[in-house]
């Protein structure tokens, strides 16, 4: 949304919830994450679509808390 007296924009917008540990809903182990990880990879899909795709069709809300590694790190890891 715009200001009304201003010529700038406002900050509306969401924020992602801040979360310390894995919700215990998730489904899928650490090791079957990264292997999905690796395999989506090699699919050609980027960091950030592996990351949506997990979210969106696996019900992995964050890489980051259900391994406690990214996406990058998995890769280079597992390479």
């Amino acid at each position: 949304m715009a200001r009304i007296h201003a010529h700038r924009k406002g900050k509306s917008g969401s924020t992602r919830p801040y979360l310390k540990t894995n919700p215990e809903w998730v489904a899928m182990e650490k090791a079957e994450i990264e292997e999905t990880i690796v395999r989506l990879h090699q699919e050609g899909l980027s960091t950030a679509s592996i990351g949506v795709r997990l979210r969106d069709a696996y019900g992995v809300p964050n890489v980051h808390l259900a391994t406690g590694r990214s996406v990058t790190e998995i890769l280079s890891s597992k390479g």
